[in-house]
């Protein structure tokens, strides 16, 4: 008896089968005499070799794939209810809270780099780099969690834990690479 596909597993064959598809219908679609890019053109092979790879590492994409690996990190240690314990978790807790006020103090500092060149908060180096300071705040908790109950007690167990989330979460990982491929992809062939 054949098994239902799970949610992941058909959202990444849809978005492989859309990024395969994607070349071959704008070529097609180009030679129909729609006002849209081909990437089989001279300029669409140009910017598949030099934009394809970073529009799959875009940024929404590097946050999805960062807060992914901060979520499987915390479950490993037992940040998920399963292994909760409330004294090492309240310890970290205060650790994340003093490296908070510590990052909001310097970007009082009028002159500080986490703000922009015209002292504003928007746009500024700090809002841009607000998801993955969440993420690596997220993962220093969990890491001294993990510290605190003993889950991670030798260089093997870190290593664990570095990986949790990227383990954990593979499908979901390929699924967010596929799909910036082919959102930036559509964004150069309509653009």
């Amino acid at each position: 008896m054949k098994n239902k596909p799970s949610l992941i597993e058909l959202l990444t064959a849809m978005s492989a089968i859309c990024a395969l598809i994607l070349p071959f219908a704008s070529w097609l679609l180009n030679l129909m005499g729609l006002p849209l890019r081909s990437m089989f053109s001279d300029e669409g092979l140009r910017w598949f070799f030099l934009h394809g790879l970073e529009s799959m590492c875009s940024y929404p994409a590097a946050v999805c794939l960062a807060c992914l690996a901060a979520l499987g990190s915390m479950m490993y240690v037992g940040l998920d209810g399963n292994l909760y314990r409330r004294t090492p978790f309240l310890v970290s807790l205060a650790f994340a809270a003093i490296i908070d006020c510590l990052l909001l103090l310097a970007m009082l500092h009028p002159h500080s780099p986490l703000i922009s060149l015209t002292g504003s908060l928007w746009p500024s180096p700090f809002l841009h780099g607000l998801p993955f300071a969440v993420c690596i705040g997220l993962l220093c908790v969990a890491l001294l969690y993990g510290l605190l109950v003993r889950r991670i007690c030798d260089l093997q167990t870190f290593v664990a834990f570095l990986c949790a989330g990227p383990v954990r979460y593979a499908p979901w990982m390929v699924c967010v690479i596929l799909c910036s491929f082919v959102w930036n992809a559509l964004r150069y062939l309509l653009l």
